[in-house]
């Protein structure tokens, strides 16, 4: 989140998140990239205190990080940082391999609703796997999968109209949000079934418009069945 909300918006094509696993000295060590804003030299020093936060009023309780170094030390593991202001940050978490490994109870995935129908879907991601994952997995419905906005505005402004639009909430060149009102001025209604998958509304913008909406949405990473029954109950 840290990492995500320290990229202003747009520069979709220079800016990167990039986490990545290893294993080292018997431990786990988990890597967080990012090519933010990087943390101010005069606040490096202090940024594990309590309440101690870079972002502006009202976003974040500046115990984040704090919580997060209890954890690790707690676990016999340690959490540090690299930053340059303007050049981005590097997080370091290692934490040891225990003994035994229990698995985790699995939770049951809460059972899909009936189909009452057959329905028109449209999916909106700009990633294509995504597209192909949710085509398979709503079979049963005639689903039509786009990675970019642009195109689906052109099929609704050529008459096309889907039962449920499943449509990602931050994506280049057009976003969710955009589309949304895009459609708003071209048909309401069509606008109100529009459903949006996001993995964490990171600019302000977009938690802005999350709570100026009644649309449905659903969080990434979900799982098929509790997609399905959220398609169905829409339908």
């Amino acid at each position: 989140m840290n990492a995500a909300q320290a990229i202003p918006a747009g520069g979709s094509d220079s800016n990167e998140i990039r986490v990545s696993t290893l294993l080292e000295q018997g431990s786990v060590v988990v890597v967080i990239q990012d090519t933010g804003q990087g943390i101010p030299l005069d606040l490096q020093p202090r940024l594990f205190q309590p309440f101690l936060t870079t972002k502006s009023g009202g976003v974040g309780t500046g115990l984040g990080l704090s919580i997060c170094q209890r954890i690790a030390t707690s676990m016999g593991g340690t959490i540090g940082f690299t930053s340059a202001p303007g050049v981005g940050t590097t997080f370091r978490v290692s934490l040891p391999i225990g003994d035994e490994v229990r698995p985790s109870e699995a939770t049951p995935e809460p059972a899909a609703a009936p189909v009452p129908r057959r329905v028109k879907i449209l999916v909106i991601d700009d990633e294509v796997a995504i597209g192909k994952l949710l085509c398979r997995a709503l079979q049963e419905h005639d689903v039509t999968a786009l990675d970019n906005a642009r195109d689906p505005f052109a099929l609704l402004g050529r008459g096309q109209r889907f039962d449920v639009v499943l449509c990602d909430l931050m994506m280049p060149v057009m976003s969710g949000p955009e589309l949304h009102a895009a459609v708003n001025d071209l048909d309401p209604e069509q606008a109100d079934r529009m459903v949006f998958m996001t993995g964490g509304a990171f600019a302000q913008s977009a938690s802005d418009f999350l709570l100026r909406v009644a649309n449905h949405r659903i969080q990434k990473p979900f799982g098929l069945e509790q997609l399905r029954s959220l398609v169905n109950s829409l339908v």
